[in-house]
């Protein structure tokens, strides 16, 4: 475990049928950073001096019901709001990892440019029939988690990813790192109390991350 304190910006990036939230900044590149520096069975800290007038103040909203439900895939929350519990199962699934170039999150200019790719992203699958599991990153890149197969599964789901990504590093022109990655996954519905959240496991998703990991930027 890793754990540390310092400065993250979450930015709301819209499309049309699901508001995505992303988080980045130092912060998180400092707790991943002591993460990887903890041996199994271990918590490592990393202490961070925070000059509260240097933070990007937050933007603020008014409340909004709806908020919540558009951060949920549409499939999920229709089965949740008919009491149906989604299966946790094995399936065929195909997965994207999409890193993009990092960026400073105290540049309003680069937020809005990056908010802007991943509301492309988005647009791409609603079109494809994909899913954004989650969006993060820091100085060190921003990542992006898509799947193909789940909650929604199709006959040419590995190539609706590679259309994805194609479309994606043809339409933003940035150099993205991208590793795609088919196979048995287990999927499943992830909660707690508050909040639940579809979750991929297995070797297929581990394998697509070093393969994006791998790749060179373009490629």
């Amino acid at each position: 475990i890793g754990i540390a304190a310092g400065r993250v910006t979450t930015t709301l990036c819209s499309r049309a049928l699901r508001d995505v939230v992303a988080h980045l900044g130092p912060g998180l590149d400092a707790a991943v950073a002591a993460e990887e520096r903890a041996a199994p069975g271990t918590i490592v800290t990393h202490r961070t001096d925070i000059d509260a007038d240097q933070l990007t103040s937050a933007a603020r909203h008014e409340r909004d019901p709806a908020l919540g439900r558009r951060t949920v895939p549409p499939l999920l929350a229709s089965r949740l709001d008919e009491g149906l519990q989604p299966r946790d199962e094995h399936r065929p699934v195909t997965v994207v990892f999409v890193s993009l170039p990092a960026i400073d999150d105290r540049d309003p200019a680069a937020l809005n440019a990056f908010a802007e790719v991943v509301s492309m992203a988005g647009r791409l699958l609603d079109e494809l029939g994909g899913e954004l599991v989650h969006c993060v990153g820091g100085d060190k890149g921003l990542v992006l988690f898509a799947t193909f197969g789940a909650p929604v599964a199709h006959a040419d789901d590995p190539a609706r990813a590679l259309h994805f990504v194609e479309r994606l590093r043809s339409g933003t022109g940035v150099a993205l790192r991208a590793g795609v990655s088919t196979g048995l996954t287990f999927v499943g519905l992830i909660s707690g109390t508050r909040r639940a959240f579809l979750g991929l496991l297995g070797d297929t998703v581990n394998q697509g991350a070093r393969l994006m990991h791998a790749a060179t930027p373009g490629e």
